[in-house]
């Protein structure tokens, strides 16, 4: 009850509003694959068919490895997630959402139109509590505040500098 999320099909004695509202991202590169280019950069597996393939920057140096359902929301509709995330993106499968474009926003969590990927199922599908999953986001993932419905706060996380030393 503390972040405000039950299962589904479960109803709190309380009112309650999630503190997780949504993960989202944007589709940052968008590329169509054919059967033949099953290693390809953008393919490191299995394309038994033409694929449209869709990549987000968000991967499991953000948490991604725990935070998402198999699938995505792109346009209300879903999408699968391809081969699991790598450290830093995520591949998608953009083949039934054709109309999808670079820039497009991709639920992890949360709702687009009629369609919902919930914490409940988040947490079902890897054997977590809701707990662990509103507390699993990653510390580069910008968060926004929200007071009544607006946002009130935005953080955006820095990215640390490299400092490189020479000795002589």
């Amino acid at each position: 009850m503390l972040y405000g999320i039950t299962f589904p099909g479960e109803t709190s004695p309380l009112p309650l509003r999630p503190t997780l509202r949504a993960l989202t991202s944007r589709i940052i590169a968008l590329k169509e694959l054919t059967p033949r280019e099953r290693f390809a950069e953008l393919a490191p597996f299995p394309v038994t068919a033409p694929m449209r393939l869709g990549v987000i920057p968000m991967g499991s140096a953000d948490g991604l490895n725990w935070l998402h359902a198999g699938r995505v929301l792109v346009r209300g509709r879903s999408a699968p997630i391809v081969s699991g995330p790598s450290l830093e993106h995520t591949r998608i499968d953009l083949t039934g959402v054709p109309d999808a474009q670079v820039g497009d926003e991709v639920a992890i969590i949360g709702r687009q139109g009629d369609a919902e990927i919930s914490v409940g199922e988040v947490a079902s599908r890897h054997g977590l509590g809701l707990h662990h999953v509103a507390t699993t986001v990653g510390p580069r993932v910008t968060r926004v505040y929200f007071s009544d419905g607006a946002p009130v706060k935005t953080v955006t996380p820095r990215r640390p500098t490299l400092n490189l030393r020479r000795t002589r």
